[in-house]
């Protein structure tokens, strides 16, 4: 995993979308929905039963036709919408979900063992069937008490791609896109826009200099109040696009790939003229509802429940970064959008395999990752957000992981590591 994350950093593939130098949320309980109450006392209650019975595993499920422990438990603990996606398995004294089938003992143990040391944040490994590990380590959410958890809400960056090229792949499927069309027909002013097609924008193959890691290039000539307003949020679609027009590209579109942000902005802004819808609206009606995806958001603001450990800076929430880096979520309702998209809930089969062709690297938010993985590992100026997708004899594993903590990024080599050498990589 390390030469993985060497490329991603070498290609600044990390997403320090607009981080602010101010706040530009309130970190109070009241802006919040959380679980602080049940979290705390359930583990005051674990920790007295475990005192009681030597065992660490307390909410095990049980044989027969009343309701067990177990169930009664994850009622207390899981919110409505994701209690499915819990089951044959327990939650241990620090509310650590283990799945109770001893193929993934060994896996389970050294996961734990390592996150409790040297992970900052929330953690799930799962496959189509059964959540295997899920828990949240060594930090607090915004009301100081509730310890991190599956449901905590972070930032996830780089992630949103995935949902913006989904969106485009929609529009595809109903014959309102192609990805041959050239993308003058929306930025007439652009003078490579007849050179660039909605394609090269979904396998960031354009050539146009990413907006935050290349931002020398693309905001040539820029003074410091217009990079200020960028970076705070405030830079209009109309700033925005002068400077695109000015900016030169790094290569030939088609002839190579780049990570670059701004290809994704450009979609938002392709599907608003396409839908005739905002991107918000858009996203919420046809993809967060369709999946079911209740904590998840876009373009909003004062509803993380996590808490950035390094400055405390929340990302600064602007137009210019809809589709690039814009979305707050949690490992659960990432888990729903991997098998929803999977499993063709959110396109068709046949544009799916298009959507997620990572031949050339990049496709649809997600990058190659090695032989048959695929996923996201970005971070934000306070975030760290993993989504990894590995397939091994046609199953699934998805490895989801949040930080409030950006240089955690590089924890998840070790994570990432231990995944390979159990799927036998």
């Amino acid at each position: 995993m390390k030469k993985y994350l060497l490329i991603i950093f070498s290609m600044t593939c990390a997403v320090n979308l607009l981080a602010c130098a101010e706040k530009t949320e309130t970190m109070t309980a009241d802006k919040v929905v959380t679980q602080a109450d049940s979290f705390v006392e359930l583990a005051a209650k674990s920790r007295k039963t475990e005192e009681e019975t030597g065992k660490k595993k307390i909410y095990k499920a049980e044989d027969g036709n009343s309701k067990s422990q177990a169930d009664v438990q994850i009622e207390g603990i899981v919110p409505e919408v994701y209690r499915e996606l819990f089951s044959g398995g327990s939650f241990d004294t620090n509310l650590v979900w283990t799945t109770d089938n001893e193929a993934y003992t060994e896996l389970t143990e050294t996961l734990q063992e390592y996150c409790e040391k040297s992970t900052v944040g929330s953690i799930m490994l799962a496959t189509d069937e059964e959540i295997i590990f899920v828990g949240g380590f060594n930090a607090k959410e915004v009301d100081e008490a509730t310890a991190v958890n599956p449901f905590t809400t972070y930032e996830i960056g780089s992630i949103t791609q995935q949902f913006m090229g989904a969106a485009i792949m929609q529009q595809i499927q109903k014959g309102n896109l192609q990805t041959s069309d050239t993308i003058d027909q929306f930025f007439p002013e652009y003078p490579y826009g007849d050179q660039i097609t909605v394609g090269h924008l979904l396998h960031m193959s354009s050539g146009i200099p990413d907006y935050i890691n290349d931002s020398n290039k693309f905001f040539k000539g820029r003074t410091g109040e217009q990079y200020d307003a960028f970076m705070n949020g405030r830079m209009s679609d109309e700033e925005m696009l002068t400077f695109l027009n000015k900016a030169p590209l790094n290569f030939e579109p088609g002839k190579n790939a780049g990570y670059s942000n701004t290809d994704y902005y450009l979609l938002a802004l392709i599907l608003e003229q396409v839908t005739g819808e905002s991107y918000e609206t858009y996203m919420q009606k046809n993809l967060l509802d369709v999946c079911h995806l209740e904590a998840t958001t876009c373009l909003e603001t004062g509803n993380l429940t996590s808490v950035p450990l390094r400055n405390g800076t929340y990302m600064a929430i602007g137009k210019a970064c809809r589709g690039a880096g814009d979305m707050h979520s949690n490992l659960c309702d990432i888990l729903l959008w991997n098998k929803a998209l999977l499993s063709g809930k959110v396109v068709d089969e046949a544009w799916l395999t298009e959507l997620l062709d990572v031949s050339g690297g990049f496709s649809g938010g997600f990058m190659h990752m090695g032989e048959d993985t695929l996923g996201s590992v970005s971070t934000t100026q306070g975030y760290a957000a993993v989504n990894i997708i590995y397939e091994v004899n046609g199953e699934k594993f998805y490895m989801i992981y949040m930080s409030p903590e950006a240089r955690n990024i590089m924890t998840f080599g070790k994570l990432d590591d231990m995944m390979r050498e159990y799927l036998g990589e």
